[in-house]
């Protein structure tokens, strides 16, 4: 363990991919980890195995594309943590289709997933960020 045992993560998209690598490398490291996800099996999944590692694990089953469970995300981490020295945005969201095909609606989600989620989740977590430093 070295330079971030003790600290605290948040991460997106914690429950596959990137995020989900990140959460299992982080988790050995020593950090507290704050797993954030849709699918409240998958991040479980994550935090099994972090927690059999040894890591302290807390899970947020959200839908970043939308407002009102961003804001009910940052009440939980502010709520059951004094300190935030990390943030990972790694949820993400992707559908293929041709222009021709593509609905407007996924390309809303592209961009309430994609950009001005992790912009606003950023942004209200920023003043606990800071407090750390």
């Amino acid at each position: 363990m070295g330079l971030l045992k003790g600290k605290t993560a948040v991460i997106t998209g914690a429950g596959s991919g990137i995020g989900r690598a990140v959460a299992l490398a982080l988790g050995k490291e020593g950090t507290t980890l704050c797993l954030v996800g849709r699918a409240v099996e998958k991040i479980g999944a994550v935090a099994a195995l972090a927690r059999e590692n040894g890591s302290t694990v807390h899970c947020y089953q959200v839908d970043l594309s939308v407002d009102k469970d961003i804001v009910k995300l940052v009440s939980g981490v502010e709520r059951d943590f004094k300190k935030l020295d990390i943030l990972v945005n790694s949820a993400g969201f992707f559908s293929v289709a041709g222009i021709e095909d593509a609905s407007i609606e996924d390309f809303d989600r592209h961009y309430q997933v994609n950009v001005r989620a992790p912009y606003r989740l950023t942004q209200l977590l920023l003043p606990m960020l800071r407090a750390t430093q």
